[in-house]
């Protein structure tokens, strides 16, 4: 934290009168420590930008150049990737993102600055690394990091993530795909990181390409770094942080407040079917079709998840600007139905927990799992030549049911009586729907 923003902070607390206010004292030690650390570290950075090198380069690249820097000095050099993006073939009036430079034992300060001065670039000192840009992009900093709007406590989970995502890290990549730099980010920390589907889908999208070096930087700001060059944002929830774009994020937030609201109005869960979802679960797929992937969960669980039949029909082509039925994505250790979530998020679905499964569907059909069931009669099993067990499939989830008289088929509708060729269905006591082959 700087100077300045410390003594903002302060004269606001004093403005609104909590100086006086017990724990006050804890809250501002607390704050002048953070600072302390802040100063502390970016005056190290300042030190080693001080030490002398010697730099010989014959028309190499800047980005040769600044890692070359970087690892003489042993200083964290982050280049903008959105300067110098493509090494295309230079036309009049544009800057060269080549070099030459022959220098000895000059501050390595003053050699950014030789080499930076003539590209129309400027540098900034940060806590842990150099930040080099132009002009007009140093001037829009802030932070890649979004806060969630919610007025719920942080949960355990969450305070302990946020812990383990200051952790040091260290990581060399060059014209890597992103989602291959935060798959060994994710390896290194132990935190799940996932990037939203919508980013760079394409292996062959230049813009997805990272080239960055980094040594003992805390995993956040490592990640503010990486993203901010790609114009992305990650926010940390419970057991992983999520990239995006900021219009994803804003997105992905209308759908979680759905998914909150849907949970209040399906009233109790069964209690089995809430611990089940619970149970830890890890996984790893590539391109596989979602169909696949909830099949596998359903499995692994024991739990009947499924997937509303008009959603991804096969043999529909998806149009641009439709979410795709494939899914790509790599997790461990995490609750059941907080990866469910991570999913189905991304192609915006919901899901709904009923009495015999788990209802995947569009935030417009949610709803109809709420209103009744609708069955359709597709056998009738007889043993001594009377009519014993009926099998009745749920319509809407594609659950086929086996069930005897007397049993509920939902929390609406129960088998009344068993006949040769129909069932007859209860509510409340009375008898009013009759179920015949091939009909409703």
């Amino acid at each position: 934290m700087s100077t300045k923003l410390l003594v903002k902070v302060v004269i606001g607390l004093v403005m609104l009168g909590l100086v006086g206010i017990p724990g006050y004292a804890v809250a501002r030690a607390k704050v002048d420590e953070i600072a302390t650390l802040a100063d502390a570290a970016k005056n190290r950075m300042e030190q080693k930008a001080q030490q002398v090198i010697s730099v010989h380069f014959e028309n190499a690249h800047i980005r040769s150049v600044l890692r070359y820097l970087s690892k003489k000095g042993g200083v964290n050099i982050v280049l903008d990737e959105r300067v110098f993006s493509e090494d295309r073939k230079v036309i009049e009036g544009v800057i060269s993102p080549r070099i030459r430079i022959d220098v000895e034992d000059l501050p390595l300060i003053e050699v950014l600055t030789v080499i930076l001065r003539a590209k129309r670039l400027i540098y900034r000192i940060e806590e842990n690394l150099i930040w080099i840009t132009t002009p007009e992009r140093m001037v829009l900093k802030g932070t890649t990091r979004v806060e969630k709007e919610t007025e719920a406590p942080i949960s355990a989970e969450e305070l302990s993530l946020r812990k383990r995502a200051r952790q040091l890290i260290s990581l060399d990549f060059e014209d890597a795909h992103l989602r291959t730099v935060l798959r060994q980010l994710m390896k290194i920390s132990g935190i799940n990181i996932v990037l939203d589907e919508s980013v760079f889908p394409s292996d062959e999208d230049s813009r997805a390409r990272v080239t960055i070096r980094l040594e003992d930087i805390p995993l956040t700001e490592a990640l503010d770094v990486i993203l901010r060059s790609k114009g992305l944002k990650y926010q940390i929830h419970p057991n992983l942080i999520w990239v995006a774009t900021s219009e994803r994020m804003r997105k992905l937030r209308e759908m979680e407040k759905l998914g909150e609201k849907i949970k209040e109005a399906q009233g109790e869960v069964d209690p089995e079917l809430k611990e089940k979802v619970q149970q830890i679960v890890s996984l790893r797929f590539e391109n596989a079709h979602i169909k696949n992937v909830l099949k596998s969960l359903s499995e692994i669980s024991a739990i009947n998840i499924v997937l509303d039949k008009e959603v991804f029909p096969e043999g529909t082509e998806v149009l641009e600007g439709q979410a795709s039925p494939l899914v790509t994505i790599e997790l461990f250790d995490l609750p059941l139905i907080q990866a469910l979530t991570v999913i189905l998020r991304p192609k915006e679905l919901v899901y709904r927990m009923q009495e015999d499964c788990i209802w995947i569907t569009t935030p417009e059909k949610i709803g109809e799992a709420s209103k009744g069931c609708v069955f359709r009669l597709i056998g009738i099993i007889s043993s001594g030549g009377k009519a014993r067990v009926v099998q009745i499939e749920n319509t809407r989830t594609g659950n086929v049911l086996f069930r005897r008289a007397g049993d509920w088929i939902c929390d609406t509708f129960k088998v009344e009586r068993i006949e040769n060729r129909r069932v007859v269905l209860s509510k409340e006591g009375e008898e009013n729907i009759i179920l015949r082959f091939g009909k409703n």
